[in-house]
């Protein structure tokens, strides 16, 4: 049987959606807040296949009229909101090319009408049972 798909606010998916990117592109292992804080124009690496992994996953094109990365540009906390705005809540395969194995469907379900404040996040209590778990 299928475990039960967990609610989450739209942001919530493409904000963790994101990152995931990120990582994946820079191999980035800075905490989730820092790479918020981050604009990948400002790094040494090309952000042009994050900004196509993005554009591709969400199926939000970029806008050729926008001189700031297609309006990707910015901090990455900055694209969470744009790609939230604009995303129609389906998840897109991604060209192998990129080498970003990620399941087209997330096993969580969309809540339209929660925000992200609202939603609880069952994977923080986890993780607070498997540390309570591991000081014992």
């Amino acid at each position: 049987m299928a475990p039960a798909k967990k609610a989450k606010g739209k942001r919530d998916i493409v904000q963790e959606e994101i990152i995931g990117i990120f990582r994946h592109c820079f191999d980035a292992e800075d905490e989730d807040i820092e790479i918020l804080e981050t604009d990948p124009s400002d790094l040494d690496e090309d952000p042009g296949e994050f900004y196509e992994i993005v554009e591709e996953r969400f199926g939000v094109p970029r806008d050729p009229d926008d001189e700031d990365a297609g309006g990707f540009g910015g901090p990455v906390e900055v694209l969470v909101d744009h790609i939230a705005e604009r995303w129609d809540g389906d998840l897109r395969e991604v060209a192998e090319d990129y080498g970003y194995g990620a399941e087209a469907e997330p096993d969580v379900e969309v809540d339209e009408d929660a925000s992200d404040d609202d939603v609880e996040d069952e994977d923080e209590e986890e993780d607070d049972d498997d540390e309570d778990a591991e000081d014992e």
